[in-house]
């Protein structure tokens, strides 16, 4: 006797499965900057609609997007944690 097709709602699943077992390459880039004056700060047309500053303290790593993003914010502050870190050594 011959396997019966699936349901429709079993092949929807079955693609959401696929999708979510492939992996997808993404580099994103964290850096950090210190900025002295914001007065000449603009967005470029079409490619930011705005902007938001933030004490990276007030940010929830579970309110952004990207795990990715999530890891980092975490990284950073373990990094901000360091005893030997913002202590000015090493600088001219």
């Amino acid at each position: 006797m011959a396997a019966l097709p699936p349901l429709r709602h079993e092949k929807r699943n079955q693609r959401q499965s696929a999708i979510r077992l492939r992996r997808v390459r993404v580099t994103d880039l964290f850096f950090v900057v210190e900025v002295h004056d914001f007065d000449a700060i603009a967005a470029q047309p079409g490619e930011v609609d705005g902007w938001t500053f933030l004490p990276v303290e007030s940010v929830a790593a579970e309110s952004l997007a990207f795990d990715t993003h999530q890891r980092a914010l975490q990284q950073y502050r373990k990094h901000q944690r360091r005893p030997d870190v913002n202590t000015g050594a090493g600088e001219d």
